[in-house]
């Protein structure tokens, strides 16, 4: 288990070492980027003295926080939150922009961990959803956590 969190966490500092630099976001090369994270029941285990819920909370708000402005964050959970059922496709809860941090935040706050893992149907939505809002000459990525 520790395993997921180190390797999601490193795919976090990877995205935050390649992050554009302010300059290029004020000429409007600001990238598009998914987080699409597993609220299933396994995110209630704990990591330590932590939850994974908690872990990756705390990751997408320092991440969100240091590069607001800078990228186009955006949110989707999996399961569906609102709960739908325990294993519904996650569904795009925050559109991603550039100052959409505390939105996200806002949404952890309430959100919890339930259900089943639907991870393949989820990543597949991200991808289609991203296809269908393209921005023109916009770069897009997936953090999946």
């Amino acid at each position: 288990m520790r395993a997921v969190i180190t390797t999601s966490l490193a795919a976090v500092l990877v995205l935050a070492s390649a992050a554009p630099n302010a300059r290029a976001a004020n000429c409007g090369e600001v990238p598009d980027v998914l987080i699409l994270l597993d609220r299933s029941g396994s995110m209630k285990e704990l990591v330590g003295t932590q939850s994974k819920w908690s872990i990756a909370k705390t990751a997408v708000d320092s991440l969100t926080t240091k590069f607001k402005d800078q990228i186009a964050f955006g949110m989707m959970l999996f399961p569906k939150w609102p709960h739908v059922s325990n294993c519904s496709t996650g569904q795009v809860n925050v559109t991603p922009s550039a100052t959409a941090g505390p939105t996200i935040n806002g949404l952890l706050s309430s959100a919890y961990p339930a259900g089943d893992t639907p991870s393949t149907n989820s990543i597949n939505a991200a991808r289609s959803w991203l296809s269908a809002n393209k921005k023109a000459g916009g770069d897009q990525y997936v953090i999946l956590i």
